[in-house]
């Protein structure tokens, strides 16, 4: 087995992992794939780093989430490569959010509904931002 076909083998292994709630063990997953040093294909790794936000969303670890995602923004400068980017900023202002600074996640939801416009979770989530700001 190469190294491509272990790497892909770890991360199907990972979601498996996080699909059975099993967050940390898929981190570790995710993780190793992102340190095997001939991956370097862009939407693969941004995939890898995007899956262990979510893995510390869920395990409410919205700093580490925060870091991950933010990771994602310094590969994608440009916030066109990676096809997921608008969810990556919208679970950037759900970080923010459940930190309490509502200025930041607003700013991310906002940047989100530009990227995918219209989407009814980011507009909710912007309406109910106004209202938390104006208080």
């Amino acid at each position: 087995m190469n190294m491509q076909e272990e790497c892909e083998n770890k991360f199907e292994k990972a979601n498996e992992l996080y699909f059975n709630k099993q967050y940390k063990d898929a981190i570790q997953l995710y993780q190793e794939c992102l340190d095997m040093t001939d991956i370097d294909e862009f939407q693969f790794k941004n995939h890898c780093i995007y899956n262990i936000g979510t893995a510390y969303i869920k395990l409410h670890d919205f700093n580490m989430a925060l870091f991950y995602y933010k990771q994602i923004l310094e590969n994608d400068e440009n916030n066109k490569q990676y096809k997921k980017i608008a969810d990556v900023y919208f679970n950037i202002g759900f970080c923010h959010s459940n930190l309490n600074d509502y200025y930041l996640a607003y700013k991310a939801f906002k940047k989100s509904n530009i990227l995918q416009p219209n989407d009814p979770a980011t507009l909710k989530a912007i309406n109910l931002l106004k209202i938390k700001i104006l208080k």
